[in-house]
């Protein structure tokens, strides 16, 4: 234990007995660090962007109505798919042709250029999400782009030319999306117009057939030619059993009941008959109220889903024809009146801490041969043995 503090000692002596040359490479690496750093590493700018996530500008038609076609109004772009627009080879590739980043970043005779010119576009521009939420749920609050350039106005384009990417892709999205649902609303407007007239003519053709326009009214006028009638032949009953009680053959008796035949065959229509008539019969009447309500029921469907989906097909136009960016700015960018990176204090650092170790680590290493190594013969033999080599 006495020995290996002995040796640790030593080499800390070593290093203080060594202290003018460690401090003499300590300032001499720290110059050759601040020279390299001041003019050989790459001053770059930085220039930002921070947005908020798209929302569908456009107020819905189905307002209006209590009824909606959630599938077809719902947003076209998720404020989650802005990174994956971003994250794109077509976006990326625009902007590297744009601002001839190839040539910016010495890759013309590479043969796979464009993807080391994404690999490097991808360290000098960057999208950030700022998110809130809890439970294990968050939801982006806002985006942020950040492009780093040599020339503070090249930054500055770059954010401003991606951001216009992004919200170009958005709108082309959003057209597209409002083109296929006109599409196909058309379609099924017009055959919803087709089954509607459909319905008419079945409605029309049943009405003229059995001569049910207004039940209920038809009906009611059922009802009172029916009480009349029923009235009639109550009185034509007492009259007969008033003359037979005085009488016994009156001339009028016959013809009374003659006429209260008549009446009650009239009754028996009124009640079952099933021939066309404007006064429809008791039975006839629940039937045809029936079938003429699954009518109405059907044309009154029709009618409204034809309304909704002539609100659909308005906002389909709108969605269509619609220019206007569902993206909101908070932050413009600006051009950068001074450097965003490299930190020279941590270049200088980082070389200097690097370059230090090493010659610290190679004193040592040659104080531990002076003291063991050389002296096995085990070590000298594989030394010469190297040497011949």
């Amino acid at each position: 234990m006495k020995e290996n503090n002995y040796n640790i000692a030593g080499y800390f002596l070593l290093l203080i007995r060594k202290k003018k040359l460690i401090i003499g490479n300590f300032i001499f690496i720290c110059a050759i660090a601040l020279i390299y750093a001041l003019y050989f590493v790459e001053i770059q700018f930085s220039s930002s962007i921070v947005f908020l996530p798209p929302v569908n500008e456009l107020p819905s038609l189905n307002m209006l109505s209590n009824f909606s076609l959630g599938s077809l109004s719902k947003q076209d772009i998720m404020p989650e798919h802005v990174l994956s627009i971003f994250e794109s080879k077509d976006v990326k590739k625009d902007i590297i042709e744009k601002f001839d980043l190839v040539r910016k970043y010495e890759l013309a005779n590479s043969p796979n250029k464009l993807e080391f010119a994404i690999k490097e576009l991808n360290k000098n521009l960057s999208f950030n999400v700022t998110e809130k939420g809890n439970l294990g749920y968050s939801t982006p609050v806002s985006y942020s782009i950040s492009a780093f350039h040599s020339s503070p106005d090249t930054a500055y384009e770059i954010v401003w030319h991606c951001f216009n990417l992004i919200d170009s892709t958005i709108k082309h999205i959003s057209s597209k999306r409002g083109r296929n649902n006109r599409l196909f609303i058309e379609q099924q407007l017009a055959e919803n117009k087709v089954k509607l007239n459909e319905l008419h003519k079945k409605l029309n053709k049943f009405q003229k057939k059995h001569k049910a326009f207004d039940v209920s009214k038809q009906l009611k006028l059922t009802m009172e030619s029916y009480g009349e009638l029923k009235s009639k032949i109550l009185a034509n009953e007492v009259t007969i059993q008033m003359l037979r009680s005085h009488y016994v053959n009156h001339f009028s008796l016959n013809k009374l009941e003659k006429e209260n035949k008549i009446l009650k065959r009239k009754l028996e229509e009124f009640e079952t008959h099933e021939n066309a008539d404007i006064l429809v019969s008791l039975e006839q009447s629940a039937i045809l109220s029936k079938k003429l309500s699954d009518y109405y029921r059907d044309v009154e469907v029709q009618n409204k889903l034809i309304l909704l989906l002539s609100q659909q097909l308005e906002e389909a136009k709108l969605k269509e024809a619609n220019n206007i960016s569902t993206l909101s700015i908070i932050q413009t960018p600006y051009i950068a009146e001074y450097k965003a990176r490299p930190k020279r204090s941590v270049i200088v650092l980082s070389i200097a801490s690097a370059y230090m170790m090493f010659v610290c680590l190679a004193m040592l290493s040659y104080q531990f041969y002076k003291v063991y190594l050389s002296k096995l013969d085990g070590f000298n033999e594989f030394i010469s043995a190297v040497k011949k080599i």
